[in-house]
């Protein structure tokens, strides 16, 4: 049987099975898939320090003082803006050339996750992630505890009710 997943656009919810500090409890968004790579940010992990987007850029200043996310556990010294309006997302690490429209809505991370294509889809068939929707809109200004269960709720998932265990087949 053949098994289909569309990642590109799509969110994962991490199960109990996800260990890794950094990912446990994550509800990553995977905003491209190219070559083999699935690359993704985590957008509901404030950073633990406290960090600002003046700790990482001294450019735009506007922001400077607006909170950094984790986005993932690799190259957390780049800055990414994720930013949603409508059902669009933007997702950029050219903070000049965003208007102050857009970096007033965004959201800043610093990270992002990258797995091979065949790695996350066998993480997803052993249960590990939970593939959720695509192109949803989670807005920026939800708190991030309440991310997951909004994101599980729009797809009529109930979260107590959710149980990690191998997928069958996703389309």
């Amino acid at each position: 049987m053949n098994h289909r997943y569309t990642l590109d656009g799509s969110y994962l919810v991490a199960s109990p099975k996800i260990t890794n500090s950094a990912l446990e409890g994550a509800l990553v968004y995977i905003y491209q898939v190219e070559d083999g790579v699935a690359s993704g940010l985590v957008i509901n992990k404030p950073h633990d320090e406290n960090k600002t987007l003046g700790d990482f850029l001294a450019y735009p200043t506007s922001v400077k003082d607006r909170p950094i996310w984790v986005g993932g556990p690799l190259t957390q010294e780049r800055v990414i803006a994720f930013y949603q309006k409508g059902t669009d997302v933007y997702i950029t690490d050219r903070l000049a050339k965003m208007t102050e429209e857009q970096l007033a809505q965004s959201l800043f991370l610093s990270g992002q996750c990258v797995w091979s294509v065949d790695q996350l889809v066998e993480q997803i068939r052993s249960g590990d992630w939970l593939l959720v929707g695509s192109n949803l809109f989670i807005p920026n200004h939800l708190p991030a505890e309440m991310r997951v269960d909004y994101l599980l709720s729009a797809q009529g998932i109930k979260q107590g009710r959710y149980v990690a265990q191998g997928a069958l087949e996703t389309t």
